[in-house]
């Protein structure tokens, strides 16, 4: 069985900070002429949005999150915090979402910041 990794508060912003790192090296591999087609492009779009499904449920919700005991109910397939347990479970969760967001955000800031101190 494939033991997969622990979603963390750093998994999460390493995980939003890479996307946008992978994002920028292709629109960069572009304007080199290394890559005849940007991230943007029909072509290379899909693998963009694989990296970010695999990456965020790897490392932002974690596969053990999918279907958690926390937020059973009694009705089958039904997923809702029922109680305080529960509720922590979801809040660390969206807690993670928030911390890949700030990763991301950063990253892009922090690129933002390099093209106007180099210009």
């Amino acid at each position: 069985m494939v033991a997969f990794p622990t979603a963390t508060r750093k998994s999460a912003f390493i995980t939003g900070f890479s996307l946008v790192l992978f994002i920028a090296l292709l629109e960069s591999l572009e304007s080199f002429g290394v890559l005849p087609i940007g991230a943007s492009e029909k072509q290379l779009f899909p693998l963009v949005i694989l990296f970010f499904f695999v990456s965020v449920l790897l490392f932002v919700i974690d596969v053990k999150s999918l279907a958690p005991n926390e937020l059973k109910t009694k009705i089958p397939l039904l997923y809702f915090p029922t109680n305080r347990t529960g509720l922590n479970f979801l809040l660390r969760v969206w807690g993670r979402m928030l911390v890949w967001f700030l990763g991301a955000a950063t990253a892009a800031s922090l690129m933002a910041f390099g093209q106007w101190v180099l210009k």
